[in-house]
C-alpha cells in the first residue's frame, strides 16, 4: 500500500459558526440492543410503522417476506447477494419509497430477505435493514453515546464541525460497491482497508489477519445474528489495540465466520463503532470520529476477560464468593455486593464448576446476559438478568489528544 496522505484541516471560525446554524432533517432515537443499531417509526410507500436495522455494510435495502405481503409488494428477480461466510439468492421487491421522518428515497433498491432470528436476538421485530441506498443520500449521523440517529443536510461538511470532544478525527475512505472502505491498524500493525459495518456486532477479520496481528485467541464461542441468519464463528478473537483515523480504542472484540466461501471483505463493526459519535458523508468520501473522554473502570489485579458482568469470585470452603465488583457493571448496578455468595450461573451451580469454566460463563462477550442467583449474608435470594459489558482502559495518548485541536484528514489507497 502507498504511503498515506495526511492533510490537516484547521477547522475555521467561519466553519464553526456555520455549522451552529444547520439542523438535522432527521433527529431520532437509536436503539443500541446487543450490538445491533435500530430506529422505529420506518415507513414503506407512505405506510407502516416499521423497526429496521442501520447497516452501512449492506448495499441493499431489505424486508421480510411478511411486509412485503402486508404491503402487497410487487416481486422482481432473483439476484444472488454476498453475506458474511455464504451467499444468499433472494428476490427483489418493487418499493416506491422509503421515509425516515422527512428523508425519503424513491425507488431504493429492495431485496426480501426472511428474518433469520434477528428480531430474537434483540428481542421484538425487526422488519429491515436500512442499507446505503437509503443512508447514502445524505450525510449521516450514528451517535452511539448520545443513542441518536440524525439525516444531515446534503451541503453539511463534517470538516467544519466544531470540536467538542476530546478527540475528534476525519478520515477519507473509498466507495467499492457502495460499501465505505476507510484504513485500520490492528495491534499496531500497517492499516489496511476495512469496510465501515454498522451491521456486525464486532470487528470481522480473516484467520490470517488475526495471526498476521498476533491477537489473542478469545475463550468464548458465539453466533451472530444478522440480516441474513445466524452466523456461526470459527475463532473469537482479543484485540489489544485498533487504531482507526489517529484514534485508538482498546480491547475490541474480533471473529472469523465459520465458512468464508467467496467472501474477501473485513468489517469494522459496532464494538469499535459504539464509542463514537460517526459522521458519514459519502459525498465527499468522508467519516469522521468524536468520542469522549472513556472512563477507567480497571481494578487492580484484574487480568481477567476485559468484558463480562462485571463478577469477580473467589473460591473458599463454602462455595463461590463475589471478592469484587467492576464499577459501572451490571452486577454492580443490580446490588450484588462483595461477600454475597454466587449460588448458579446459567442454570448451572456455581460451586460445581470448575474455575476457568465460571469465568468463562461471567465473561460473555458485551451485550449478552448471563442469569445468576445470588445469596446474601442474611440467607436472601435473588435471581437476576445481568448484561455483559466490555471495560475500557483510557487512553491519555499525545496523538490522540492531537486530534482534538486539528482534524486529520486520511486519503487511502483503494482497497485490493
Amino acid at each position: 500500500m502507498r504511503r498515506l496522505a495526511v492533510i490537516l484541516v484547521v477547522l475555521a471560525l467561519s466553519g464553526v459558526a456555520a455549522f451552529a446554524q444547520v439542523r438535522p432533517l432527521v433527529d431520532v432515537p437509536l436503539r443500541y440492543v446487543r450490538g445491533a443499531a435500530l430506529i422505529d417509526h420506518v415507513r414503506i410507500n407512505g405506510q407502516g410503522d416499521y423497526t429496521f436495522l442501520l447497516d452501512t455494510g449492506s448495499t441493499a435495502c431489505t424486508i421480510t417476506s411478511e411486509v412485503a405481503d402486508e404491503l402487497h409488494l410487487t416481486r422482481g428477480k432473483w439476484s444472488n447477494v454476498a453475506s458474511i461466510g455464504s451467499t444468499k439468492k433472494l428476490r427483489a421487491a418493487q418499493v416506491k419509497s422509503i421515509a425516515v421522518e422527512g428523508a425519503l428515497v424513491d425507488a431504493p433498491l429492495t431485496l426480501i430477505s426472511d428474518d433469520n432470528g434477528l428480531s430474537a436476538h434483540v428481542g421484538g421485530a425487526v422488519h429491515g435493514v436500512l442499507g446505503t441506498p437509503f443512508l447514502w443520500k445524505w450525510p449521516v449521523q450514528l451517535d452511539f453515546p448520545a443513542r441518536r440517529f440524525r439525516v444531515l443536510p446534503r451541503d453539511f461538511d463534517v470538516r467544519t464541525e466544531p470540536v467538542e470532544s476530546p478527540w475528534s478525527s476525519v478520515a477519507g475512505f473509498t466507495l467499492r460497491s457502495r460499501a465505505a472502505y476507510i484504513p485500520v491498524a490492528l495491534n499496531g500493525g500497517q492499516p489496511h482497508a476495512m469496510m465501515l459495518d454498522t451491521g456486525a456486532t464486532g470487528i470481522v477479520i480473516t484467520d490470517s489477519r488475526a495471526k498476521e496481528a498476533k491477537a489473542r485467541t478469545a475463550r468464548v464461542t458465539s453466533t451472530s445474528v444478522g440480516p441474513f441468519g445466524p452466523r456461526r464463528q470459527s475463532a473469537y478473537w482479543i484485540l489489544d489495540s485498533v487504531r482507526v483515523a489517529g484514534l485508538t480504542v482498546d480491547n475490541a472484540q474480533a471473529f472469523t465466520p465459520e465458512s468464508v466461501g467467496d467472501w474477501r471483505s473485513e468489517q469494522l463493526g459496532n464494538d469499535v463503532l459504539e464509542q463514537f459519535r460517526v459522521t458519514v458523508d459519502a459525498a465527499r468520501r468522508l467519516v469522521r470520529f468524536d468520542r469522549d473522554q472513556m472512563a477507567e473502570w480497571w481494578p487492580e489485579g484484574a487480568k481477567a476477560s476485559p468484558w463480562g458482568v462485571g463478577l469477580v469470585t473467589r473460591r473458599d470452603p463454602n462455595g463461590i464468593r463475589v471478592a469484587k465488583l467492576w464499577p459501572d457493571s451490571d452486577a454492580a448496578a443490580k446490588g450484588i455486593q462483595p461477600g454475597d455468595e454466587l449460588v448458579a450461573v446459567d442454570g448451572n451451580e456455581a460451586a460445581s464448576v470448575q474455575d476457568g469454566s465460571l469465568n468463562d460463563l461471567l465473561s460473555q462477550p458485551p451485550g449478552y446476559p448471563v442469569a445468576v442467583t445470588v445469596r446474601a449474608a442474611d440467607g436472601a435470594e435473588r435471581k437476576l438478568d445481568l448484561v455483559s459489558r466490555r471495560y475500557v482502559r483510557k487512553r491519555p495518548s499525545s496523538t490522540d489528544d492531537a486530534i482534538a485541536r486539528s482534524l486529520s484528514v486520511i486519503q487511502p489507497d483503494s482497497p485490493k
